[in-house]
């Protein structure tokens, strides 16, 4: 009797320090700790609801699962039950940003507490200037099968628009503006589509520029998108081809609250499913019953039983404008 109370008196001594077994039920049998922190606004008082992200690799290298807590009426937030490694953590919270963006921590034996976020709550700018690029890596070298000898590319069109409005999906079928730019590089009908969109304030910006006349190459544009039509669509015709066609479908330029600063999106090649050729130069040959807008993933553009793709879009947030400078 006596050997098992002076077992229980020495576990119950250890779980009040703090100190937990195989908390996460794992079998690793690892001392585990907490992480404590807070977030403030400026005036000191605590934000409420704000999402805390902790990420990290654990002291044996093994990456650690993030978790996520949110902070309570006071601005407090606690993760228990962490095993000794390196972390970052994260705050988020729409409408605000934050200082410093993240903390990093170390546990090693003890838990911590890595200090306070101040949160700023602020407005998005109403204009963001973006610098688009489009560059090919389109050659003989990284798609070899039947590489044509005249590689272009048509000049690009595209829009700034809202979350209803799509010019062109995968999935979806071609529209008559899509169709005709897929098949000759020719933008007047997907033009009308998208003035079209602008009269009915579903877009605001009509996106256009150059081409790229030899592949490999690049073109760079520069517009500016307005908070309210923050989604971008693009296209352009690669040729020779029957009806293949590059670009980006509703890409979103907002971040939860803010303007994304760059983005890079890889190019694959889509079918526009209206021409029913099968090589870079075969002859017209219209589909009956149009299909719907897929990748290319085969013919001259697989490689190794990858997709490869034809290039990049870029889009670097260059600036931004208030409604007084419009």
């Amino acid at each position: 009797m006596k050997q098992l109370l002076a077992i229980s008196l020495v576990t119950l001594l250890f779980v009040s320090q703090g100190c937990l077994f195989d908390d996460d039920g794992d079998g690793d049998n690892t001392v585990t700790n907490s992480i404590t922190g807070r977030v403030l606004a400026l005036d000191k008082d605590g934000i409420k609801g704000a999402i805390i992200t902790l990420s990290g690799t654990k002291a044996d290298n093994e990456l650690f699962a993030p978790r996520t807590a949110l902070s309570d009426s006071g601005g407090y937030y606690i993760f228990e039950g962490i095993t000794d490694g390196s972390y970052s953590i994260v705050p988020e919270l729409q409408g605000y940003r934050f200082a410093p963006v993240q903390l990093s921590v170390v546990i090693a034996g003890e838990s911590v507490n890595p200090g306070s976020f101040t949160a700023t709550e602020f407005e998005p700018d109403e204009y963001a200037e973006y610098t688009i690029t489009f560059t090919s890596t389109w050659s003989a070298e990284t798609h070899p099968l039947d590489f044509p000898q005249t590689p272009h590319f048509s000049p690009i069109i595209g829009a700034y628009h809202n979350e209803r409005l799509l010019f062109w999906e995968e999935g979806g079928l071609a529209t008559p503006g899509i169709r005709e730019l897929a098949e000759t590089g020719a933008r007047n009908i997907v033009t009308e589509e998208i003035l079209a969109a602008i009269d009915s304030d579903d877009a605001n910006v009509l996106l256009w520029g150059g081409g790229i006349p030899v592949s490999p190459g690049s073109v760079t544009i520069t517009f500016t998108a307005h908070r309210n039509f923050h989604y971008v669509t693009l296209a352009s015709m690669l040729a020779p081809s029957p009806d293949w066609f590059v670009g980006v479908a509703g890409l979103d330029l907002f971040s939860v609250d803010d303007w994304n600063g760059n983005i890079v999106v890889d190019l694959y090649l889509y079918d526009a499913g209206t021409d029913s050729g099968e090589t870079y130069t075969a002859q017209n040959y219209p589909t009956p019953d149009p299909e719907k807008i897929r990748i290319i993933d085969g013919y001259a553009f697989t490689s190794g039983g990858k997709t490869v793709p034809v290039g990049t879009m870029t889009f670097i947030r260059t600036g931004f404008l208030d409604s007084e400078k419009e």
